[in-house]
């Protein structure tokens, strides 16, 4: 800019004010072209951030690729400076967003056209995280099932009482946040999950209720088999199944109501010289366990019958540990032993000779809820 101040004291007033007047139209001649340049920023670079109003540069007041990471400084492009759709895929160059050009919280959705941000606008790096979180989802939703989370032990406390929330999901087959080792407290009891859908689709007729099989950590009380040192009833045909067990049907009752579920199960009523002779199908909810169910195999009995309840109960498979109960707890299997049951020490361990039938031992029931 121009402007002429070539006069002194000797100027004439009309030669003075002719020089002023021309200068000011060329103040007013080279403001006018300042604002209507097409160029935003000054060529002494006197136009910073901090001159700039939120919003103010739109995508029609900069060029095409104007903007390249040189002239930006670190973490200086925040939300508010970007406006709402103004970041399109043309104007990132590939692999250049990485994580270290991106302020926390400074790109939010509004700022950018809907598809542009592509796989080549991003660092291997930040491509290679996204790519491992997929897949990390992918395998916990593969994971995340039913079946998995009747192989998975989490030993978790869930509350004081089986709520609406825990029946739905049981109900529902997916036992959504429960998984096998999870248990409710009451009274000093532990009701620990020990399996999942175990008696699902088993019996006559088939039990078509999801469910989970409960039991206590430690025995509820003591009872006696039979009143007599003899097995020939079998179970069915034993003073627990008939009587010793109503305590423990009385305090599963009040813990767990009406979710508490009947399956049928396959129960000895005959033993002849310690084995079973023959079995009967019943309908039952609350009964001591077998040792196929703790153990996983038939040590001490010769039951060759029991086509009902043939698995290893998930706890016990995953974490034997639970048997150690420092009491001991009788099983329903009739050994030739003493004419008498089967029955763990506090260490969790079969007894070879079994218990003897009047004998007062712990009963830890096993039952399920849906």
């Amino acid at each position: 800019m121009n402007l002429d101040f070539n006069y002194d004291g000797k100027t004439k007033l009309k030669d003075w004010w002719g020089k002023v007047k021309a200068n000011f139209q060329t103040l007013q001649d080279g403001f006018n072209e300042h604002r209507e340049n097409t160029t935003l920023d000054h060529p002494d670079k006197s136009v910073k951030q901090q001159h700039i109003a939120d919003k103010a540069v739109g995508t029609g007041q900069i060029a095409d690729y104007a903007v390249g990471q040189s002239q930006l400084q670190q973490y200086s492009v925040s939300s508010a400076k970007i406006y709402p759709g103004a970041v399109k895929t043309t104007h990132l160059a590939d692999n250049n967003v990485t994580t270290e050009k991106i302020a926390a919280g400074a790109v939010k959705s509004g700022n950018i056209s809907d598809g542009s941000i592509t796989n080549v606008k991003l660092s291997f790096d930040l491509l290679e995280m996204i790519n491992t979180a997929t897949e990390n989802v992918k395998i916990f939703q593969a994971m995340n099932n039913s079946i998995n989370h009747r192989n998975i032990f989490r030993g978790e406390y869930l509350g004081d009482m089986v709520t609406e929330g825990f029946l739905k999901t049981i109900r529902e087959g997916n036992f959504e946040n429960l998984y096998i080792g999870d248990y409710w407290e009451v009274n000093d009891i532990k009701w620990r999950i020990v399996d999942m859908d175990y008696w699902y689709k088993s019996g006559i007729p088939e039990l078509d209720k999801h469910h989970l099989v409960i039991m206590p950590d430690s025995p509820l009380y003591d009872h006696s088999m039979n009143d007599t040192a003899e097995n020939a009833g079998g179970y069915v045909g034993s003073l627990m199944y008939t009587e010793g067990l109503n305590e423990a049907k009385r305090i599963i009752n009040e813990m767990f109501g009406d979710s508490v579920i009947e399956h049928e199960e396959s129960f000895v009523d005959e033993v002849t010289d310690g084995k079973a002779a023959s079995t009967v199908w019943t309908s039952t909810a609350v009964d001591l366990p077998s040792e196929l169910m703790i153990f996983g195999s038939n040590t001490l009995s010769e039951n060759r019958l029991d086509v009902s309840s043939t698995n290893q109960l998930a706890l016990f498979r995953m974490a034997p540990e639970f048997l150690n109960d420092g009491h001991g707890f009788w099983l329903r299997d009739a050994v030739a032993t003493n004419n008498s049951f089967a029955f763990t020490n506090g260490l969790g361990r079969l007894i070879a000779s079994g218990g003897i039938s009047t004998d007062m031992l712990g009963v830890r029931p096993v039952f399920a809820i849906g």
